[in-house]
């Protein structure tokens, strides 16, 4: 009985401790983030308030600067393009890069669908598995970044990976001329787009379902040049 009433005894002192620690820490936790927290304010595609101040001054003398955000924030899109915009015009900013599926990025940078909104939209429901985030927000964002960027170059670069397959062989198709490449592409093409024609995650999809050999065997057939 007497180790017992000891061990709760130090285990009732331990949390007593731990808990003041965690106080402590939460309190310097509020006061630093207090501390470097700086108001912002977008109207359009400009950014005012101390912390597009701070965004302006620390980008300076930059070759990258990285935004973090939550998942699916309708806000941040406007945000990172209000950047991106700022970027262009004061240090000569060019490039964009984002979690989205890589093949669809360049397809997005290149005419008639760089800058042009309802083109990028066309894509997204032809190929529903072809962009990660697919809100009308993240959209937008993405046609103006083609909009804004003066180079003639792939703007846009997506460093995701990809979700779908059917909008890769399609830009794959443009390229080979042999026809048993195209005939092999083209079948592969029926399968995933019979599995990709409903964006449903929960359900997993064809390019998390299908084996890394048809990949390989698929390469082998179109044979690309190095």
């Amino acid at each position: 009985m007497v180790l017992r009433k000891t061990s709760r005894l130090i285990v009732l002192i331990s949390a007593l401790i731990a808990g003041t620690a965690l106080a402590d820490d939460q309190a310097e936790l509020d006061t630093l983030l207090n501390e470097n927290t700086y108001a912002i304010s977008l109207t359009g595609l400009s950014l005012t308030g101390p912390g597009a101040d701070l965004i302006q001054d620390l980008s300076q003398g930059t070759q990258f600067v990285a935004l973090g955000e939550e998942h699916n924030n309708v806000h941040i899109p406007g945000i990172a393009t209000a950047i991106f915009k700022d970027l262009v015009e004061r240090h000569g900013y060019q490039y964009f890069m984002v979690e989205q599926d890589p093949v669809m990025m360049e397809v997005f940078s290149r005419r008639p669908a760089r800058g042009d909104l309802d083109a990028i939209m066309t894509l997204a429901r032809t190929y529903p598995m072809g962009v990660t985030f697919d809100s009308d927000q993240e959209l937008e964002m993405l046609a103006d970044i083609g909009r804004i960027s003066t180079v003639e170059s792939d703007v846009i670069w997506g460093c995701d990976q990809s979700s779908g397959v059917t909008h890769a062989l399609d830009e794959l198709l443009q390229e080979i001329s042999d026809e048993r490449a195209i005939a092999a592409v083209q079948a592969f093409r029926s399968r995933s787009a019979e599995k990709e024609a409903v964006r449903d995650y929960s359900k997993s999809h064809f390019i998390y379902d299908t084996n890394v050999d048809e990949y390989v065997e698929l390469k082998m057939q179109v044979n690309p040049a190095a």
